[in-house]
C-alpha cells in the first residue's frame, strides 16, 4: 500500500488525508464487529451495512468509468498510469481491498445483505481487469497448476513493469468472488442453530420427537 501511495501526486494531499481518515474509521468499525459478539440487529452492523450500501455502488461506478476511459484511450500508457493512482486512492482502491478482506473474517451473515451490491460490482471490475496487463499472465500461471500438481511447483511468471502495478486489482476481484461464494454457501447451509435449539438439542434428538410434531388435533 505504501509503495503505491507514494506514487500519488503531492497536490492531492488534502483528499489523501480524508482518505486516511475514512479508512481509519472503517477499520475501527470492522474491528469492533470482529472483536465483539455482534448480532444481526446491533447498531454497529447496521451502520456498516448503510456505509457499504453507499460505497459499493460508488466503486462500481468508478470501475465502469475507468473501463470506458481505457477503451476510448486505446490502452494509452500515460492514461493507464494516471488512472492507477486515481483508482488506488479512491473508494474503489486500497479502501475497498481492506473492507472486502475484513468481511471474510466476519460471520457470513454480516456480508449476506450486501450480496446484490457485490454481484453488481464483479462484472465492471472484471471488464476493467481485462483491459489491464496483469490479468492475462496471472491466469496463464494458474492454468499451469494442474500440470505441476500444486502452485508451489510452478515457476512464478515474471509480472513486471506496468502489469505489476495492477496485480492488486486482480486480487481484489478474486477476493470479491470468494466473498460472493461464501455468501451463497451460507444461504445454502441455512441459519445456524438458535440459542433455543442449542438448549433443547438433547430432547430434539430423542426418539420421542423422531417422527416430528403431530398437528392433527382430533387424533391427539
Amino acid at each position: 500500500d505504501k509503495i503505491l501511495q507514494g506514487t500519488s501526486s503531492s497536490d492531492s494531499s488534502q483528499p489523501a488525508h480524508l482518505h486516511e481518515l475514512l479508512c481509519s474509521l472503517q477499520k475501527q468499525l470492522l474491528a469492533y464487529c470482529h472483536i465483539n459478539c455482534v448480532t444481526e440487529g446491533s447498531s454497529s452492523v447496521a451502520l456498516l451495512h448503510k456505509h457499504l450500501q453507499l460505497l459499493l455502488p460508488h466503486a462500481t461506478d468508478i470501475y465502469n468509468r475507468s473501463a470506458t476511459l481505457l477503451r476510448e484511450s486505446s490502452g494509452n500508457g500515460s492514461v493507464r498510469e494516471k488512472l492507477r493512482d486515481v483508482i488506488y486512492m479512491s473508494a474503489a482502491g486500497s479502501m475497498l481491498c481492506q473492507i472486502v478482506t475484513s468481511l471474510l473474517l466476519l460471520p457470513v451473515w454480516v456480508a449476506r445483505p450486501l450480496l446484490s451490491y457485490l454481484l453488481d460490482l464483479l462484472p465492471p471490475l472484471d471488464r476493467l481487469n481485462r483491459l489491464l496487463p496483469a490479468a492475462t499472465p496471472l491466469e496463464e500461471q494458474e492454468l499451469q497448476w494442474p500440470l505441476h500438481g500444486t502452485p508451489d511447483l510452478v515457476d512464478p511468471v515474471c509480472v513486471s513493469g506496468p502489469a505489476q502495478c495492477w496485480v492488486w486489482l486482480v486480487d481484489l476481484e478474486r477476493t470479491v468472488a470468494l466473498l460472493v461464494g461464501r455468501c451463497l454457501g451460507g444461504m445454502l447451509q441455512g441459519a445456524p442453530p438458535s440459542p433455543e435449539e442449542q438448549h433443547t438439542t438433547h430432547w430434539l434428538k430423542t426418539p420421542l420427537f423422531s417422527n416430528g410434531l403431530e398437528t392433527d388435533i382430533p387424533q391427539l
